[in-house]
């Protein structure tokens, strides 16, 4: 849950701005405001949601509205994105005129189907399995199934070198993302985004409840940012790739990001008989509203077609949701747990080993390395590996670190390729938001959660009494490795066992039955049980 720095629960007021967020979207029928953050409630909680939260708190104590921005200030935070859209215009232009001969041959070959993934610099641009979807084209293929993966890379802008490794790529089909763009959809975006900002600033003016004209105002100024063009150009991407292959479906993740429902409402402008599935691929919090209670009676595709489910667990907290909109939930899975058991996976308090587990968050990173370092100077028994997200590499959380790991002999920083790697030498995780402890729990390490006020409440495993401890001090952390260090094999197994069973219900491996579901959802197989 949310909480702010004295323990309060505010998932009730989120829950409350959340339908607010819901109102301006039914009041604003176009499909380009859906690029704008701040209308989307879901996990994490962006720092804009935070800062909002924090702004009404401070308007109803002081009983009047934030200050809506002025038209001068948005134009003149707009400029800066239509320098944004030029530079884009010209990268799109530049990469078109480098690969044309391969996007010419690649409308050739059809596609089945679509699916919106991630990269993470050119490292895993050539690699053979997807982070996300990992061999997913492979078994796809081996059915007689052409898929063909839209990619993205997470860490910036579409770079040359990256496009390129995409391009060579043998066993994943893929196409960097901008090659699908016209040249002119940076500057149509951005012309969307000043009409948009100014239109939703006179519905905060208009109103006379000043909550959601602080709300309108925030989602004014948001709608004029860079990163909302980002966001933006997704509704182009999926509708010229879905007019270009007429696929029978996209595939998006669904974490409830802006770009999802962009790319959606793209796909079924592109061809309206496109099915829209979408992968919730990691864990459902409370706060994560948009999953867990869409968006009823809008004008906009609110939900998938198709969800393809972590687990039972989510698949069950999804249902009520998605029920009233018809959605097939279907039990999919994860390749993120793919067997790949280093040594034993039942716990090993011997190892003494904390692999520290952040999401591609900064102020995560930041909070949870700083924790671990401290922690590791104060307890030179245990050995610490600081594993960053791919999103977020070492070298930019470095510089805001109080203190770096460098001197400190019982602390590295991981380079394995893959975190099984990393599971297989650890003891114990410390983490906070990521998902990634569900498989840390799977490989038997002990989950340490990070509690402290500089960030919200974001547990996973928010449900599970075992197992998991808490921890908000050195001295918290300090007694429980010292404890479960003097613990037996056998006693520690005997603890782990309800917190394994109970990740085995919330995630499970993709198997041949995972992909034949998915293809039933989407009218590309037999029908079998969901």
């Amino acid at each position: 849950m949310i909480s702010d720095g004295n323990g309060q629960d505010c998932l009730s007021r989120y829950q409350e701005m959340a339908q607010m967020m819901y109102r301006l979207r039914r009041m604003v029928p176009h499909w380009w405001i859906l690029g704008i953050s701040t209308v989307h409630p879901r996990f994490p909680v962006p720092q804009d949601h935070l800062q909002l939260m924090e702004a009404l708190q401070v308007s109803q104590r002081q009983r009047r509205a934030p200050a809506v921005p002025s038209s001068a200030r948005l134009i003149a935070q707009w400029l800066v994105s239509l320098l944004y859209a030029v530079r884009e215009s010209l990268q799109i232009l530049f990469l078109k005129a480098r690969f044309a001969p391969f996007v010419g041959r690649l409308k050739k070959e059809p596609a089945d189907l679509l699916i919106k993934s991630w990269c993470f610099g050119p490292k895993t641009a050539g690699g053979s399995g997807d982070f996300y979807y990992g061999t997913l084209g492979e078994k796809l293929q081996e059915r007689g199934v052409r898929p063909l993966f839209l990619s993205g890379d997470a860490r910036g802008r579409m770079t040359r070198k990256v496009a390129q490794q995409l391009i060579r790529n043998e066993k994943i089909r893929s196409v960097p993302e901008p090659l699908l763009l016209p040249v002119w959809a940076p500057l149509a975006a951005v012309w969307k985004q000043i009409r948009g900002a100014l239109a939703i600033r006179r519905l905060a003016r208009e109103t006379d409840d000043p909550q959601f004209s602080a709300l309108c105002g925030a989602a004014a100024s948001n709608g004029v940012r860079p990163a909302t063009l980002r966001h933006t150009l997704y509704f182009y991407i999926a509708r010229e790739a879905v007019k270009a292959f007429r696929p029978k479906a996209l595939v998006t993740l669904y974490e409830g990001q802006p770009w999802e429902k962009l790319a959606w409402h793209g796909a079924r402008e592109g061809s309206p008989r496109c099915r829209i599935v979408g992968y919730q691929h990691t864990v459902v919090m409370p706060h994560a509203i948009s999953l867990l209670s869409p968006n009823r009676h809008s004008w906009e595709l609110s939900v998938p077609d198709a969800v393809l489910c972590l687990g039972e667990t989510t698949r069950e907290m999804l249902s009520r949701g998605h029920a009233p909109f018809g959605t097939d939930l279907v039990t999919f899975g994860s390749f993120r747990e793919r067997g790949e058991r280093i040594g034993r996976s039942t716990p090993q308090p011997g190892r003494r080993t904390v692999l520290v587990l952040p999401m591609g968050v900064l102020d995560e990173a930041v909070a949870l390395f700083d924790f671990a370092i401290q922690l590791a100077r104060s307890v030179p028994e245990e050995r610490f590996i600081l594993r960053c997200h791919p999103v977020l590499p070492f070298s930019q959380v470095r510089p805001h670190l109080a203190q770096g790991p460098e001197g400190c002999a019982n602390i590295e920083v991981s380079t394995a390729p893959e975190i099984a790697a990393d599971f297989g030498r650890s003891s114990a995780a410390l983490y906070h938001g990521s998902s990634a402890v569900l498989y840390a729990v799977l490989h038997g390490l002990r989950p340490l959660y990070l509690r402290t006020a500089a960030l919200p409440d974001a547990d996973p495993l928010f449900e599970l009494q075992e197992w998991r401890v808490p921890v908000s001090s050195l001295e918290d952390a300090k007694r429980d490795l010292e404890a479960y260090a003097g613990l037996s094999a056998q006693q520690a197994d005997l603890a782990w066992r309800k917190a394994y069973d109970y990740v085995q219900r919330y995630t499970k491996s993709v198997d041949d039955l995972s992909v034949d579901r998915f293809l039933a959802a989407v009218g590309m197989g037999q029908g079998v049980p969901s």
